[in-house]
């Protein structure tokens, strides 16, 4: 009975800290959540124009992923956490948690909590932000090199960032979970002082 007792108490240690590291980054806020689908909105409207007059392939990549993510949210109240709980993709978001050690990362941080006026701060979560995306972003061409990694001017312009990732696997449902998580994070997790 006792050896029973104990193994109960052992399962329900270890669901706990598996729920612990599933929410590793903490809950997404109602504001993180309406950004996100506000975003993902404009890009899947954008593109859908683009592919209507011709300038974009309806078989491109990365419409036909966030297409069906948008659907998928459409399905699940439009939130965030039931993509991310239902593609399981917290492992691959906890991946990213290693770029926190970044030396460029962790002196932005410092430099932020250390700062004192509002503008500077701003100025510093703005930076910390683009440094956590551009490693995001190299880590997801490091495992699928047909993820092109968008240059300063092709960040401005969503159609030339269309058409450079034409090719990205949307086929590969690996492929389909790397991108997905790479848009949430860098759209809902890097913008955030702490992670």
């Amino acid at each position: 009975m006792n050896k029973l007792f104990i193994s109960v108490i052992g399962l329900c240690s270890i669901f706990s800290l598996i729920a612990m590291e599933e929410q590793n980054f903490g809950p997404i806020t109602l504001e993180e959540n309406t950004h996100f689908i506000t975003h993902l909105k404009f890009v899947c409207t954008h593109s859908k124009n683009l592919i209507t007059v011709g300038s974009l392939k309806s078989d491109n990549g990365i419409y036909k992923m966030l297409n069906q993510l948008f659907h998928d949210l459409a399905n699940n109240k439009n939130e965030v956490t039931h993509i991310i709980d239902s593609k399981k993709l917290f492992d691959r978001l906890n991946e990213y948690k290693k770029f926190e050690i970044d030396s460029i990362v962790t002196s932005l941080k410092k430099d932020c909590s250390h700062s004192k006026e509002e503008s500077s701060i701003k100025t510093l979560k703005t930076q910390l932000k683009e440094r956590r995306v551009q490693l995001a972003r190299e880590a997801l061409n490091n495992k699928w090199p047909q993820y092109v990694v968008p240059t300063q001017s092709v960040q401005s312009n969503p159609f030339a960032f269309l058409v450079s990732n034409q090719n990205y696997p949307a086929d590969n449902e690996e492929a389909v979970k790397d991108y997905l998580t790479m848009f949430i994070y860098q759209l809902i997790f890097a913008p955030r002082l702490e992670l």
